[in-house]
């Protein structure tokens, strides 16, 4: 039969027809659930390696569906402060400092190296896929862009729930050296003092809690506390303190070679960090007028 079938022609028509009407029975139905739904599908029509986004959520622009190394638009001005205010451990140094067990600079480094370093990758890892899975639909709070793409998603759920539970565990290592830090500032002389204590800390969660609820988007935040507040704490107070320091000490010559190109260093740095901070946040206040 099949060899009649060929011989007289018939067996690319007959294959063509049912394929056909295997594809269309198998895309309408399979069972009682359909296997394919193009209006409801989390995969762009655009790209068939990335998610879509629901419309008009981001879709103001064409889907790019490849990677570029460099991109240059209206938000690359967020980029750097954004990476600053990421990498910010300063103020929580000294507290984690005094409950080291040994109190070495050798343990504290050790310590700083172990941070840095998992924040980068777990960082790089987040990055890298939030970018390959959205390319420029990517928003600046990438759960966010997960939920809006695929809402009824458990996976991203836990997730937020995980990034929750961290926020709320490292909130106090940052309130900390700030209520200390408003408490010497204006009541340098005064004793400790619960009524003081509890209302700092009101006053600085309050001020929290009113950001977040109207600040309309976080990238808002990250920019303008990594360019000023996270800028001067990488960047320029470090490089005040060591020139402050070495200035006060009197070095062999060979030591001071050294320390002469650590100063210099820090001057390169402390240059740096200005120059970030005020572009920065011209170019961020500009945009906002404009």
């Amino acid at each position: 039969l099949f060899d009649d079938a060929i011989a007289n022609g018939t067996w690319e028509t007959s294959t063509e027809a049912t394929s056909e009407s295997l594809l269309s029975a198998g895309a309408t139905k399979l069972g009682s659930a359909p296997i394919w739904d193009a209006e409801n599908s989390k995969i762009s029509d655009e790209c068939g390696t990335t998610y879509k986004m629901p419309g008009p959520y981001c879709n103001l622009e064409a889907q790019e569906c490849g990677a570029s190394a460099f991109v240059m638009n209206e938000k690359t001005v967020y980029a750097m402060p954004t990476m600053t205010f990421s990498f910010v451990c300063h103020t929580a140094i000294l507290p984690i400092f005094a409950e080291l067990k040994s109190g070495s600079h050798a343990e504290m480094k050790k310590v700083s190296k172990t941070s840095l370093g998992s924040c980068f990758l777990l960082y790089f890892i987040a990055s890298l896929f939030g970018y390959f899975t959205f390319y420029n639909y990517v928003q600046s709070d990438l759960l966010l862009t997960y939920n809006h793409s695929d809402p009824t998603n458990p996976l991203t759920l836990v997730v937020r729930v995980c990034v929750l539970i961290g926020v709320i565990l490292t909130l106090p290592l940052t309130h900390f050296p700030a209520r200390k830090a408003v408490n010497f500032l204006f009541f340098p002389q005064h004793p400790f003092a619960w009524t003081r204590h509890l209302g700092i800390m009101a006053a600085l969660l309050a001020l929290c809690v009113t950001l977040v609820i109207n600040v309309p988007d976080i990238r808002e935040i990250f920019g303008f506390v990594g360019a000023s507040a996270s800028g001067s704490l990488i960047f320029i107070l470090p490089s005040l303190f060591y020139i402050k320091i070495q200035r006060d000490e009197k070095l062999p010559f060979f030591e001071s070679l050294k320390e002469t190109r650590l100063l210099m260093a820090s001057f390169c740095f402390l240059v740096f960090g200005c120059i970030f901070s005020l572009m920065t946040l011209g170019i961020m206040t500009a945009a906002k007028l404009s």
